[in-house]
C-alpha cells in the first residue's frame, strides 16, 4: 500500500462519510500535485506533520465541506522538526469547514515558497493559520469567497485571519443582540421602511440600507438571533415577496412566544 501511495498523483476524496483517516499515519505521498477532499465529514484532520513534509511535488490543495474537521495538518508526530515546506504549493482552498480552528494547531514554521492564491470562505471557527511563524512571501492577498469578489490582507497570512475572525465575531455579537433587544417579538408593522439600518463588513466599511433593504436585514438578524437559520436563510433569498416576508415575521412571532 505504501508503494502505492508514492506513485499517486492526483487523489480525490469526495462523499466518504465514514472516513476517519485519510492515510496511514507515516504515508508518504512524494508524487501527489493535486490533492482534493470533498463532504467527507468524519474527519478531524487530514494529514501528519510526516506526510505534509512529503507532499514535495504538491501544488493544488482543497478542502471542501467537511463539518468535523478541526484542522489541516493534525498536531502529533515528531516532536524534534518543528518545519514542515510545501514548496511547490500554489494554490489552496479551505471552504465550508465549520470546526476549522487553524491550517494547524502546532509551533510548526510553515513555509509556502510558491503560494500565490488562498481562499477561505464559510470557515468561522478559523482563528489562527498556525500558531508557528508562516512564510508566504508570493501571496499578498487572502481571497474570502470563491469567485475572487472579496479578499482581504494585513501584513501576513495569520494576522490576515486573525483579524478576520475578530472582525467577524464582534459583528456577529452585536447583530444578536440588537436583534435580540429590539426584534425578539417581531411584528412586520412595528418596522417602518424609512427606518434605516447601519451595516459594517469585515474589512470595516460602514453601509446604510434603507426601505426593504433594511426590513430584510432586521428580520434576518432577528431570526439569528432566535436561532431560526431556516427561516434567515429564506430572508436573504433575493426573491422573496413582500407577502413571504409577512408570513415569515408571524413564524418568528410564534418562536418568541414559545421561547417566552
Amino acid at each position: 500500500m505504501y508503494s502505492v501511495l508514492r506513485n499517486v498523483e492526483i487523489l480525490r476524496v469526495w462523499n466518504c462519510h465514514n472516513l476517519i483517516n485519510l492515510m496511514p499515519f507515516s504515508a508518504s505521498l512524494e508524487n501527489l500535485t493535486t490533492l482534493n477532499i470533498q463532504c467527507c465529514h468524519r474527519l478531524i484532520n487530514l494529514i501528519t506533520p510526516s506526510t505534509a513534509r512529503s507532499l514535495v511535488q504538491l501544488t493544488k490543495m482543497s478542502i471542501d465541506g467537511c463539518k468535523m474537521i478541526t484542522e489541516i495538518v493534525a498536531n502529533e508526530g515528531d516532536a524534534t522538526r518543528n518545519d514542515i515546506i510545501l514548496s511547490k504549493l500554489k494554490w489552496l482552498l479551505l471552504h465550508r469547514l465549520p470546526r476549522l480552528t487553524s491550517f494547524c494547531s502546532r509551533n510548526y514554521a510553515f513555509e509556502f515558497p510558491s503560494l500565490e492564491q488562498l481562499i477561505v470562505n464559510e470557515s468561522p471557527g478559523m482563528e489562527i493559520f498556525s500558531r508557528g511563524v508562516s512564510s508566504t512571501p508570493r501571496l499578498w492577498k487572502m481571497q474570502l469567497s470563491v469567485d475572487g469578489n472579496d479578499e482581504c490582507w494585513d501584513g501576513d497570512v495569520n494576522t490576515t485571519i486573525q483579524r478576520i475572525h475578530r472582525t467577524s465575531a464582534h459583528h456577529q455579537s452585536t447583530a444578536a443582540d440588537v436583534a435580540d433587544v429590539t426584534y425578539t417579538s417581531l411584528n412586520i408593522d412595528d418596522v417602518p421602511l424609512d427606518l434605516p439600518a447601519y451595516f459594517t463588513d469585515v474589512h470595516g466599511h460602514s453601509s446604510k440600507l434603507y426601505g426593504e433593504t433594511a426590513l430584510f436585514f432586521r428580520l434576518c438578524c432577528s431570526a439569528l438571533a432566535l436561532l431560526q437559520f431556516d427561516i434567515a436563510a429564506q430572508i436573504v433569498e433575493l426573491s422573496l415577496s413582500m407577502r413571504e416576508i409577512f408570513l415569515l415575521s408571524s413564524k418568528l412571532n410564534v418562536q418568541s412566544s414559545k421561547e417566552d
